[in-house]
């Protein structure tokens, strides 16, 4: 948990993890946070100066929210002392605070207006969540990995004999997966909703990054391993102890969960990883590169199978960078490049000649 030690208040402004718990802390990260200051009592003020700003900035829904009532009133008013021609009668009132009252009630008006706009169009809407909401679950019972999509744009490689259960849309305030098994996540990023993968006792808690999760209800351990981007991962076991109950996994990371013992252990990765990022933009950099070569290299990094016709593509080349790109992203731009098409359906890639 020494990832933040050299971090001072701006630091921690800028990033995604600390600002989500923050303006949406959990009791897990709760625990995770007070041990780290525990550990690291130095930067308590750097944390403590954060916070105020990040909650003092937080927009914050109108209460009461404006009604048409007040809009109508306010409108009244105008209408009958801001821009009333002046009488006989009526004593004049000097321009200067003729105009500076002009002003002022415009504004009002303007705010009232922005209020109303922003209570009107941001009150939950009065349908049911759980009657919109279906949960999809897939095994896969090949002998090869599965590609699935999901509607924020995440993909999950799912691996053999594993299952994968998740919304057809994501309503909450987080994104939430529930994995049976092993599976290659590359989550679109959303500091606003984090993506949560549930694996037995282990959780996995990300804003948008790439990593591998193995945990097989029979294996005595369950692991996390980071290609890009940070990782929270927890363990809901109640025996553990607080400094165990939570680690942040940076690339070239790895965590287990060992069941056990109960206990998380965080070890660096050794062996190359074509996805992380130094590696990718050198391994998906391509010029001149024959359309199966770049296939295979999709297929090495992402353990995928990608069907398509060697012989209507062996003789097209790209020049192209993927290196920054998730891989369905990466497909349809390796597609648009040879004037082809892709499709996902089932669970499977293919490209096709146009």
């Amino acid at each position: 948990m020494d990832d933040y030690k050299n971090f001072n208040a701006e630091d921690f402004l800028q990033d995604d993890f600390f600002i989500a718990w923050v303006l949406h802390p959990t009791p897990v990260e709760n625990d995770f946070w007070e041990q780290w200051l525990a550990d690291f009592p130095g930067r308590k003020v750097h944390v403590d100066q954060a916070r105020r700003i990040l909650l003092a900035i937080s927009i914050k829904p109108v209460s009461p929210p404006v009604t048409d009532a007040d809009v109508h009133d306010v409108m009244t008013f105008v209408k009958e002392y801001g821009y009333r021609h002046e009488t006989e009668e009526r004593r004049p009132v000097r321009p200067l605070f003729m105009n500076w009252l002009k002003v002022a009630v415009v504004l009002f008006v303007v705010s009232a207006g922005a209020l109303l706009f922003y209570t009107q169009y941001n009150q939950p809407k009065f349908t049911s969540k759980a009657a919109a909401l279906q949960w999809i679950a897939f095994t896969n019972k090949s002998g090869q990995s599965r590609v699935i999509r999901m509607t924020d744009g995440s993909v999950a490689v799912l691996q053999p004999n594993s299952s994968l259960r998740y919304p057809n849309a994501f309503l909450d305030s987080t994104r939430e997966v529930f994995l049976e098994g092993e599976a290659f996540f590359e989550v679109h990023e959303n500091a606003a909703k984090p993506f949560l993968v549930h694996s037995g006792d282990m959780v996995t808690k990300v804003l948008g990054t790439s990593f591998r999760v193995r945990a097989f209800a029979k294996e005595k351990s369950f692991k996390v391993v980071v290609n890009t981007g940070k990782v929270m991962v927890f363990t809901k076991q109640p025996a553990a102890k607080a400094e165990q109950r939570s680690v942040l996994v940076l690339p070239h990371q790895q965590v287990v969960l060992e069941r056990e013992q109960v206990a998380l252990v965080k070890d660096t990765v050794i062996a190359t990883m074509l996805l992380a990022k130094e590696t990718a933009q050198k391994e998906f950099s391509f010029n001149k590169a024959t359309i199966p070569e770049v296939i295979e290299k999709l297929e090495a990094a992402y353990h995928v199978k990608i069907t398509y016709n060697s012989r209507q593509f062996d003789q097209l080349t790209v020049t192209a960078s993927l290196s920054d790109l998730p891989l369905d992203e990466k497909v349809k731009l390796l597609c648009k490049a040879v004037g082809a098409t892709c499709s996902f359906n089932n669970h499977e890639i293919t490209i096709r000649k146009n």
